[in-house]
């Protein structure tokens, strides 16, 4: 049950990415940002996919497996963060399309930590202890 909320705030975030591309102007666009988006969507979706199998499988060390995929994430989102910032300073067209980037960089970034939190609850499950992973602060954080 506790793993429900998390679950909603996946998809609360998956909508909101929905949106923002929705609402992209109609400026150039930054392909090697995009790209970088893609491979970091691509990760988190891996997060997802992997995250449900273990549920389903009760699997503590496939659990451990995923949240520790979040660490790429986290980097790839400062990687974004890094190149959007770059470009929107090198670019007075950036302003209105940079800002979108940095958006959805940090929904995939949360998505990822929401995955996480699950990978938490399914080792709890099977463990019965309680464990937090990926909580080092070793990584970029905005």
């Amino acid at each position: 049950m506790k793993s429900s909320s998390d679950l909603e705030r996946i998809g609360d975030h998956a909508v909101a990415i929905a949106k923002v591309t929705l609402r992209m102007p109609d400026t150039p666009r930054v392909f090697a940002i995009e790209s970088q988006i893609g491979a970091m969507f691509a990760v988190v979706r891996q997060m997802q996919d992997g995250v449900l199998d273990a549920y389903v499988h009760v699997d503590a060390h496939g659990a451990r497996r995923v949240a520790a995929r979040d660490h790429r994430v986290n980097r790839d989102k400062t990687a974004i963060y890094r190149a959007s910032l770059e470009w929107m300073l090198q670019n007075q067209d950036a302003v209105e399309l940079g800002p979108d980037y940095l958006q959805v960089a940090t929904y995939l970034e949360r998505i990822a930590d929401y995955a996480t939190n699950v990978c938490e609850r399914i080792v709890y499950l099977q463990t019965g202890k309680v464990v937090e992973l990926n909580s080092s602060t070793d990584d970029d954080d905005f």
